[in-house]
């Protein structure tokens, strides 16, 4: 099995899904930012931004999805370790798990 083709390809995968679920909020923010339509500020003497509220939930919005992306990385990178770990035969016992008490990756 090619390790190197199946991890290309799930990290690609997760780029393009974050380049396509986060665009949205980019240019949301962008046009709040810019004062285009439909985001142009009315008159007003209070000192809060307008359409804060909606560039806070833009922000949340690409947050939230950065970390699905991480969380999905992460476990790819499990995935991929793994899979060496299984093909290479490295043998796994409790002389290793000194190395991975602060979680895999770390390991």
């Amino acid at each position: 099995m090619d390790v190197q083709y199946f991890l290309n390809r799930r990290v690609n995968f997760i780029r393009q899904f974050y380049e396509m679920a986060a665009a949205p909020f980019i240019e949301r923010k962008r046009q709040i930012e810019a004062e285009e339509e439909p985001f142009v500020p009315p008159y007003s003497e209070d000192p809060e931004p307008a359409f804060l509220e909606e560039w806070l939930e833009a922000e949340e919005s690409l947050q939230v999805i950065g970390r699905t992306c991480i969380s999905m990385l992460a476990a790819v990178f499990h995935l991929y370790f793994k899979t060496w770990e299984r093909q290479i035969g490295i043998p796994v016992d409790d002389s290793f798990k000194a190395d991975f008490k602060n979680g895999w990756f770390n390991g």
